[in-house]
């Protein structure tokens, strides 16, 4: 993933390169047929229109790589030395003294690279006007763009390996430290899920740390799964065994008031055992999927009303005054409605169950306080403070022991902080306020 961008980088770097080289090549060949032009201008005005001098030849042999040809003529077109014709036809009327013309041409089937320059010099004691044209082949300059793309060539393959070769080392000691972490994984039970301590690079020291947060979390996850299990079996055990001595009671009933007393007991048994079956099933549904999955917008006022509709009877057949107080608004809110219901449900069942011998009246108030739309449930039974919070909102926590089977304040707990709210307990001159609140929808 790191090499193949960089070769591919350097393929493009290269052939950039080899451009700019064939430019720069073209113009350093340029200008030494121009440089080639000044010197054998310079030896004719000096030799007077001779051949130009051995020195010069071989300087100019030795500086341009290859054999340059000439071809010196008065303006009017009177030979003076050199090649007899040149390879192009020039005008020689457009040339203007010191300004060299370059252009292309054939000579004796080769390209070649001709300048022409205009001069003024001594010829014969007489300053005259004549014109030097020099000429080359393309051979040189192609040997020069050649030359200068292999040297590239050989830099980026060079540039290319020297650099997989130190990111191959540099990735390899850099993943050192996971390998050992994979070792230190490897060698664990299942249920070993204490923190990582293998060293790590500083540039991995936050996923470290959240990878141990984590595990962490996962392991204070599993350890309540086991207690809830454990917890539960406990609070099933009670009423299973309570129907089981009970069924076994009954066949030995004297007479028919005591058959049904004990029949009176087993239903109140087998009653217990499957409200502690729905409220585990409810607490783990409520647990185990996102809220926001299953919700959908409601008017709390709603909810509250049928609820309570459906608790009422029971109540008012116990003896306890039982009040709904309706808001006259409506609360509208994006919650998980069977929720909520199942929250509000044991709201009133713990109130029930936990007020003690003494509780006469339990209402449900539905209001709005703010941004959030709440739920609150108050009795007049045994008195419930802010202090106990911790204890009774814990699962299968007790103030006291009841009927209950101390799970209806966790449910209510899971289902309003799932819905984005929360459960509070009010401070109250005597009894017990529970406020169940939720965010509003605007």
């Amino acid at each position: 993933m790191i090499t193949l961008p960089l070769a591919i980088l350097s393929v493009a770097l290269g052939i950039w390169r080899y451009e700019y080289d064939s430019r720069v090549a073209e113009t350093l060949s340029d200008r030494t047929l121009f440089s080639t032009a000044i010197a054998i201008s310079r030896d004719t005005a000096t030799l007077s229109g001779d051949l130009i001098s051995v020195a010069t030849r071989d300087i100019i042999t030795n500086a341009t790589g290859g054999e340059i040809f000439y071809h010196v003529a008065e303006v009017g077109g009177v030979h003076l030395t050199g090649y007899a014709y040149p390879p192009v036809d020039l005008d020689y009327t457009a040339l203007q003294v010191g300004q060299p013309i370059f252009s292309h041409a054939n000579y004796r089937g080769e390209p070649v690279r001709v300048v022409a320059l205009k001069s003024l010099g001594l010829l014969e004691g007489i300053e005259r006007s004549y014109i030097v044209t020099a000429w080359q082949s393309m051979a040189s300059r192609s040997d020069l763009q050649l030359e200068l793309a292999l040297r590239t060539l050989a830099l980026f393959t060079v540039l290319v390996l020297v650099l997989g070769v130190v990111v191959w080392i540099a990735v390899k000691r850099g993943l050192r430290p996971l390998s050992k972490i994979e070792r230190e994984l490897s060698a664990r039970s299942p249920n070993d899920l204490k923190p990582i301590s293998a060293p790590v690079p500083t540039e991995l020291d936050e996923t470290m740390r959240l990878l141990n947060d984590l595990l962490s979390q996962l392991e204070f996850s599993l350890q309540q799964q086991h207690n809830f299990v454990s917890d539960a079996a406990h609070q099933l055990r009670n009423p299973a065994a309570a129907v089981h001595a009970l069924v076994s009671t009954l066949s030995e009933a004297r007479t028919e008031e005591d058959r049904e007393l004990r029949l009176k007991e087993l239903r109140k048994a087998a009653g217990q055992g499957l409200r502690v079956s729905q409220q585990l099933l409810s607490l783990e549904r409520i647990d185990s999927l996102g809220a926001l999955e299953r919700a959908e917008h409601v008017d709390l006022n709603e909810i509250a009303f049928s609820v309570c509709k459906d608790m009422a009877p029971d109540l008012i057949k116990e003896g306890v005054d039982f009040e709904f107080i309706q808001s006259p608004k409506p609360l509208n809110c994006f919650v998980d409605r069977v929720a909520i219901v199942e929250a509000l449900r044991n709201l009133i069942d713990n109130a029930h169950k936990h007020g003690g011998e003494h509780l006469s009246s339990v209402s449900v108030e539905a209001f709005q306080h703010q941004e959030q739309v709440c739920l609150r449930v108050i009795d007049d039974g045994v008195s419930l403070t802010p202090q106990h919070a911790e204890r009774v909102f814990s699962r299968f926590g007790q103030l006291q022991p009841a009927a209950g089977s101390g799970l209806g304040l966790s449910i209510a707990v899971s289902a309003a902080e799932k819905n984005g709210g929360g459960l509070r307990i009010d401070e109250v001159a005597e009894g017990a306020s529970i406020t169940l609140s939720l965010p509003i929808l605007n």
